[in-house]
């Protein structure tokens, strides 16, 4: 395991570590989602990622404002990548979500907006973490992509997974989702608009095997996991055993 992947020695560092992986094998979260221009591109770096990310939300947010007639604040779309941008994104999409002088937003634009008032100020702590971390500020732009991943690489994992989480799902259409806990609980979601359309007995069937491909799989992992867990742990007490 590469030092890029594991946080620093420490005994706080290591549990939390250890704590992170063992909660993300308790739940299991399948969405299915309905995307119309399907490019099947390369995930890419966890820059990539996100600034594919902050790039969508911008877009969508001054698209929603211009629909609206609403002025955004300075700095929405311009500037560099970092949590202060993000924290403007996140406030530009509540602002729009509390207008009651004008039109209605559609649910679409609601659930994309709601879904980018969080998710910027998750991203937000992401990129706060890491220069927690490092010392310095993450180099997100274009121009300085080995720089920020290098950066990025430092992130926990549960961090790292929340990024590209948060990418996958983007400002798409989530049609049915599943959460499943270790202890048994089971809770499903479906949009309304699923079950009036023609299309919505197949979408269940799709998002049903899904559910069926992940657990089976979730099972073997999971048993993986722990054993790996195991090993880890050891390696971590014994580096932070006293020396002789």
């Amino acid at each position: 395991m590469s030092d890029s992947t594991v946080p620093d020695p420490s005994p706080h560092s290591w549990r939390t570590w250890a704590l992170e992986q063992v909660n993300d094998l308790t739940v299991l979260e399948i969405n299915t989602i309905v995307k119309a221009d399907i490019t099947a591109r390369p995930i890419g770096s966890l820059a990539d990622a996100l600034l594919e990310v902050v790039d969508d939300y911008t877009a969508q947010v001054q698209r929603i404002a211009r629909g609206q007639a609403v002025t955004l604040p300075e700095g929405v779309g311009i500037g560099p990548v970092d949590a202060d941008r993000l924290a403007r994104l996140s406030a530009s999409a509540a602002m729009l979500l509390a207008r009651t002088d004008t039109a209605p937003l559609p649910d679409l634009d609601q659930m994309v907006l709601k879904r980018m008032r969080g998710n910027c100020i998750e991203l937000a702590g992401v990129l706060s973490r890491v220069h927690a971390r490092t010392g310095r500020p993450v180099p997100l732009a274009r121009a300085t992509l080995s720089a920020a991943n290098r950066a990025l690489a430092t992130a926990s994992p549960m961090d790292q997974a929340r990024v590209r989480k948060i990418r996958d799902l983007g400002t798409e259409v989530v049609v049915a989702q599943s959460r499943i806990h270790l202890d048994g609980d089971v809770v499903t979601r479906i949009s309304p608009a699923v079950l009036d359309d023609r299309l919505g007995p197949a979408l269940l069937d799709v998002h049903r095997e899904g559910v069926d491909r992940s657990v089976a799989f979730w099972s073997q992992l999971s048993e993986l996991g722990l054993r790996v867990l195991r090993q880890v742990w050891d390696v971590g007490r014994d580096l932070l055993a006293p020396r002789p």
